[in-house]
Order: C-alpha cells, then sequence, then structure tokens
C-alpha cells in the first residue's frame, strides 16, 4: 500500500493552530494584577532653640531656616565672656543625623576665631578676635522626638578692635538616617 505524502501547507497551518491555542491557553490562566497606592515621606524639621540664660547676642534670624542661629557681639571689649546655651531638637518623625556643624563669620569681613585663648583656654595661637568653645555634635544621631544641647562660650580677645560689631553664625547640618 503507498502511503500519500501530508502536504507541507497542511502541516504549517496545524502548527499555528496548536501555537496559537497554546497562547489563547496561557493567557487565560494568567492574570495580571495592578496595585495603586501613594508613598509619603516624612521630612527632616531640626531645629536651634536658644536656652534660658543666655546673652542676648544669641538669636536665630530666620524663623523659615531654625538650623541656624546668629551671633553678634555689640561693643566688644578684651576680656569679655558672652555666653550662648542652646538646644538642636529634632522635631520631625525621621531619624537624623548631624552630619556637620560650623562657626561660620560674618562681619566685619576676614576675621577667623582664634584657636586659643588666654582668658578660656590655650594661649591664642592665629591671634584672632574672638575665641569661641564650641562642642559640636557631628556623629551624633537624634530620634524623633530627641535633642541633644551645647553652649558657646565667647571671649573677646585682645586682638579684637574696639567698637567693631563681630557677628559670626553657627550652622548645622543633618541628614536622614
Amino acid at each position: 500500500m503507498s502511503r500519500k505524502p501530508v502536504p507541507v501547507l497542511f502541516m504549517s497551518l496545524m502548527l499555528v493552530f496548536v501555537l496559537a491555542s497554546t497562547g489563547v491557553a496561557y493567557g487565560l490562566w494568567t492574570q495580571t494584577l495592578q496595585i495603586l497606592g501613594a508613598v509619603t515621606t516624612d521630612k527632616l524639621n531640626v531645629q536651634w532653640e536658644i536656652e534660658p540664660g543666655s546673652d542676648a547676642a544669641c538669636t536665630i534670624p530666620n524663623p523659615q531656616d531654625l538650623t541656624v542661629v546668629d551671633v553678634t557681639l555689640d561693643d566688644a571689649v578684651p576680656g569679655d565672656e558672652i555666653h550662648c546655651y542652646l538646644k538642636l531638637v529634632n522635631n520631625g518623625n525621621i531619624p537624623v543625623e548631624i552630619i556637620s556643624d560650623e562657626v561660620i563669620p560674618i562681619s566685619p569681613l576676614g576675621w577667623e576665631p582664634a584657636e586659643g585663648s588666654d582668658y578660656c583656654a590655650p594661649p591664642n595661637a592665629n591671634q584672632g578676635p574672638i575665641y569661641i568653645n564650641y562642642v559640636n555634635g557631628v556623629g551624633m544621631t537624634l530620634a524623633p522626638g530627641g535633642e541633644t544641647s551645647t553652649s558657646l562660650e565667647i571671649c573677646v580677645e585682645d586682638y579684637a578692635v574696639q567698637n567693631t560689631p563681630y557677628e559670626f553664625k553657627v550652622e548645622v547640618l543633618v541628614e536622614q538616617q
């Protein structure tokens, strides 16, 4: 008995039909789920507060930026000591780490804080007009609602020019922990 060869066209159509049927079956057995949601993040809210007992020279000049404390010394006389008692408070909902804080001279231009003092510490090494003794909190973590206290002990040196107001700021930079 002789067999007739199956036409190539018929085999091709059967292959297409089988593949299409497999695709339809897979499509019926799978389902795509869509999840809609909103993500909100908390904000950093760290601020300085000036504690009782501080001299009037310490102020928070900008209510929009509570991470800066300004200190202005009017009529500074060599030998004067000024004290600012500060508290850094984390009013946000996330822990923060203090990554830097620094004392930045503002006016007059060109002065730098002393690196030591005859009045408050070892001898004034760089002949700066003002010595600022300040304990920074770099590396410290503040939990939500947490706080840390520090103080500025400011000594007017012999190198200060009389009748010259000296102004500087203490600025803190934090990042999310």
